[in-house]
């Protein structure tokens, strides 16, 4: 059963309670990730002061404050039990009305103790999907955080009994909260612009005549980018709407090892298709443009929870083609513009239809992607999970 897609207003309740002095809020994870920075953007106007620290580089970064202070000696890459050691000793003299941790890794599990006593009146410990399927022994850490968590979220209302049957959790600790976005409002005001998209080709070097399709997301082996070649490439050869006026993006500008991104460069290049490949880290402002340029998205990884890259793509307009094997289900009845094939195998072709039938949509639902991350709307949903009517 497919738990009902939240509405953010049902939290205003919570949000309402939160208390008029400020809650000391400190999120932990990477905060390399866009996300960390959004959602506390989001919560700021709803009374929380919100630090950041990132065990895995071991610094911290304090509410209004753009100065990292590091907290843990480097030499190298921090260890999963230096990591630990060294947010355990950080911890040990600090005190926050909330904390949340983001993507329940092992290291967290090793110092649960230390996390669940500087959170004075509530830990909240957010699940992001990549720690959905552990082995058994990483299993057991990440157990020792979540029996000490007030609530649990998921950003997937499909994915819920299934961390419920992993885990064995309270189901009523469970919440569903969309990550906020930052880059949607960006995408918002830059597509509203004249001829935003032809702009935003020409930004990046691209002819404004020629069709966009975005392969993948980033170069993480589990976007499967030579299985997804292997299909447009049996495909372009059938199809001759996919040989004319189209450029194929492989963006593979973080994630994955360089023998990877050789190795998928390599095979692009052997291929007859118009393509480019995309390796330097790309800016929020060249993210934006790179969104409102792209035609069609494949997003064909083998799992996933429910992608910003995703949200962010149907959100400027794009058609996006991915598997009935994500669990996206529940967007059907929100969104326009998703395709859905049973295989990897299916892609070129469903590539084929949608090209050829494009634009097949001028407007995107704007308006019904932003209670999936908009920030307002987010926002308040975390303000009355993070509170708790604290």
């Amino acid at each position: 059963m497919v738990a009902a897609i939240p509405c953010f207003r049902c939290h205003q309740s919570h949000v309402e309670r939160i208390v008029k002095s400020t809650c000391r809020t400190l999120l932990i994870g990477s905060c390399h990730s866009p996300y960390l920075r959004s959602l506390a953007k989001a919560i700021e106007p709803h009374g929380f002061a919100v630090d950041l620290v990132d065990p895995y580089e071991g610094w911290h970064q304090v509410a209004g404050s753009s100065e990292r202070c590091y907290y843990a000696k480097r030499e190298g890459k921090l260890s999963k039990f230096d990591q630990a050691k060294e947010l355990g000793k950080f911890l040990a003299d600090k005190e926050y009305d909330v904390c949340n941790v983001h993507y329940n890794s092992v290291t967290y599990g090793l110092v649960a103790g230390a996390i669940r006593k500087a959170a004075k009146k509530r830990l909240v410990v957010s699940i992001w999907g990549g720690d959905m399927y552990p082995g058994w022994l990483v299993r057991h850490f990440q157990c020792r955080l979540l029996n000490r968590a007030d609530a649990i979220t998921i950003n997937n209302p499909q994915m819920v009994d299934e961390l419920v049957r992993l885990f064995w959790l309270d189901r009523s600790k469970i919440e569903v909260a969309f990550m906020p976005l930052e880059i949607l409002t960006l995408i918002e005001t830059e597509i509203e612009s004249v001829n935003a998209k032809e702009k935003a080709k020409a930004s990046l070097g691209w002819r404004e005549d020629e069709m966009v399709v975005l392969c993948g997301t980033n170069a993480w082996p589990e976007q499967a980018h030579l299985k997804m070649l292997d299909s447009i490439e049996k495909s372009w050869a059938e199809h001759k709407v996919l040989q004319q006026n189209v450029l194929y993006v492989f963006p593979l500008t973080y994630e994955g090892s360089s023998d990877y991104i050789e190795q998928v460069e390599t095979r692009v290049k052997e291929s007859k298709l118009n393509a480019v490949v995309l390796r330097d880290y790309l800016s929020n402002d060249e993210l934006v443009q790179l969104r409102i340029a792209t035609d069609v998205m494949l997003l064909l990884q083998n799992r996933d929870m429910f992608s910003a890259a995703l949200q962010e793509a149907l959100f400027a307009g794009s058609e996006v083609i991915s598997g009935q094997w994500l669990p996206y289900q529940f967007l059907d009845a929100e969104v326009e513009g998703l395709h859905l094939v049973p295989s990897i195998d299916d892609a070129g072709d469903k590539l084929a239809e949608v090209v050829e039938s494009f634009p097949s949509r001028k407007i995107a639902k704007r308006a019904a992607l932003k209670q999936f991350g908009g920030l307002i709307e987010s926002g308040e949903t975390w303000a009355g999970i993070l509170s708790g009517g604290v």
